[in-house]
Order: structure tokens, then C-alpha cells, then sequence
């Protein structure tokens, strides 16, 4: 085996075993991993810009990478448990708007406080430098497999 795939079969390992477990692990106890990922990046906008505490289900699909039939049916049971609502743009009547609903907000930051407990081990465990040096390493290989995407050639 040569180094370049030795290298490939060490990452894909990697990856799988990361993957893994992320999705076995149960992180949030109220929220399934997508509806998770969807709220954060709700909240995140919601703090960014509490004027514009809004996403669209084009940004939400484009951020994610989920198919907009699965987008739909992940926003449809967030909108069921009450967590988000769906309001049509005044300015563009095609484009859906997603906001978290402030009344039911505490849900979601009860689950990104035990998310955060568990970032924050991993942090501790591994240390400042190696964390960043990991972030960095990973908005690297999501940034790759967006461009690959992009691209069609994955």
C-alpha cells in the first residue's frame, strides 16, 4: 500500500470513527442531531441579529446540506414541538423565513448548555492549542468538501 492510500484509509478511519460517534453518542436529549444543528444555527443568528433573527430554508438547506424534502420535514416537527415558526417574507412572497420562538427558546439552550459541557471536556482534555489547531483542521475539510461538492465531484 502506498502512502497516499495508506494516508486515505487512515482519514476515512478517522472520519468514521468520528462520525460515528457523533451520531450514536446521543448529544441532545430532546432533539434529534439534525433538529439540533438546525436550532443552533437559528440561535446563532437569532443572538447575531436580534433585528433579523431569521434564516430562510434555502440558507438553512445551503448551510446544512440537507434536501429540502428532509429540510421540510425536520422544520415541520421543530414547528409541531413549537420551537420555530415559519413566516413568509413580506418583501418576496417564494422566500420562507425561520425563527426559533422566544417563548420556547429555554428547549434548545438546555441542550446547547450539555453540548457545551461536552465541547468544553474535549477542550480540557486536549488542551487550548490542540483545539484550535482542530478547529482549524476541520473548517479546512468542510470548506474542501463544499468546494467538492460544488464541483460534482463527490
Amino acid at each position: 500500500m502506498d502512502n497516499t492510500t495508506k494516508l486515505s484509509e487512515d482519514l476515512l478511519d478517522a472520519w468514521l470513527n468520528i462520525s460515528s460517534k457523533l451520531w450514536n453518542e446521543r448529544m441532545t436529549k430532546y432533539l434529534s442531531f439534525n433538529q439540533a444543528i438546525i436550532c443552533r444555527l437559528l440561535y446563532a443568528k437569532r443572538n447575531a441579529s436580534p433585528q433579523e433573527p431569521y434564516l430562510s430554508m434555502k440558507q438553512l438547506c445551503d448551510e446544512t446540506g440537507i434536501l429540502k424534502s428532509q429540510m421540510n420535514k425536520i422544520l415541520t416537527e421543530l414547528e409541531n414541538d413549537k420551537l420555530i415558526i415559519r413566516e413568509r417574507s413580506e418583501t418576496d412572497k417564494r422566500i420562507i423565513n425561520i425563527k426559533l420562538i422566544d417563548d420556547n427558546i429555554e428547549l434548545y439552550r438546555k441542550e446547547h448548555i450539555n453540548i457545551a459541557r461536552f465541547i468544553n471536556k474535549i477542550i480540557e482534555n486536549i488542551g487550548i492549542e490542540r483545539s484550535k489547531e482542530a478547529i482549524e483542521i476541520l473548517n479546512v475539510i468542510a470548506a474542501e468538501i463544499n468546494k467538492l461538492n460544488m464541483e460534482g465531484n463527490n
